[in-house]
């Protein structure tokens, strides 16, 4: 099936010339294609991709208790595991309805030395960490991140980017042919895969192209006068 390391392998098995997979099986394979993805997907996330962007929901069970002031790997509610870099937070009182999400401010500095408040309102991302200033409620919040990928460990397992199975393929050969030394081989795979990831980039910012901006309103200078 399509978007599996099975697929996956089968595709660079036939490229390589051992359909079979007589010579070159899965096993063998495996590695060579997580090293292709990991450069694959790196390659597109740097290009603005933003199929690599997930929401994470804490609340019910991993709603942020009252003073709470840092979301890290081992805290309760912990970060997800595959987040790499958190973009947008929102926040809204635990419980409350989903409407009532309100954007936190990301703060670049230090987080202000400020009293609790019964909204967290800004957040900073230090350490690894998620800082906040503490609630003095608890509260719902809405994580928008850059998500990470990890290795196939099984045939079925999916390719984490849809429509990304040929370029993964192609940098396996050309890896697998650098490999064995054959330097023609693998510069024409490896051409081959930057075209495919080409075509993917520039889907990717024609699709952001046609999606609709909202104009910001304007705003009189308050430095301006008129007589």
């Amino acid at each position: 099936m399509a978007g599996t390391l099975t697929y996956i392998v089968a595709t660079a098995q036939r490229l390589l010339g051992d359909p079979q997979g007589t010579l070159i099986d899965l096993t063998f394979l495996t590695g060579y294609v997580n090293d292709a993805q990991h450069a694959v997907l790196n390659k597109l996330r740097a290009n603005g991709l933003e199929r690599f962007r997930r929401i994470a929901l804490f609340n019910g069970a991993t709603t942020i208790p009252a003073n709470m002031t840092a979301i890290t790997t081992s805290s309760t509610p912990p970060l997800p595991s595959d987040l790499l870099e958190p973009m947008q937070i929102w926040e809204k009182i635990a419980g409350a309805a989903d409407t009532d999400y309100m954007l936190m401010s990301l703060v670049r500095e230090r987080l202000p030395n400020t009293v609790p408040e019964s909204n967290l309102r800004v957040w900073a991302w230090f350490d690894n960490q998620i800082q906040m200033t503490g609630a003095t409620q608890a509260t719902d919040i809405k994580i928008d991140y850059v998500a990470s990928f990890g290795d196939y460990a099984g045939g079925s397992d999916t390719v984490p980017v849809a429509n990304t199975d040929l370029p993964i393929a192609l940098k396996t050969c050309a890896m697998f042919c650098d490999g064995r030394l054959d330097t023609e081989a693998a510069m024409r795979f490896e051409a081959q895969a930057e075209e495919q990831m080409r075509l993917i980039i520039a889907e990717n910012t024609r699709f952001s192209q046609r999606r609709p901006r909202r104009r910001r309103p304007f705003r009189a200078r308050p430095d301006r006068f008129y007589y």
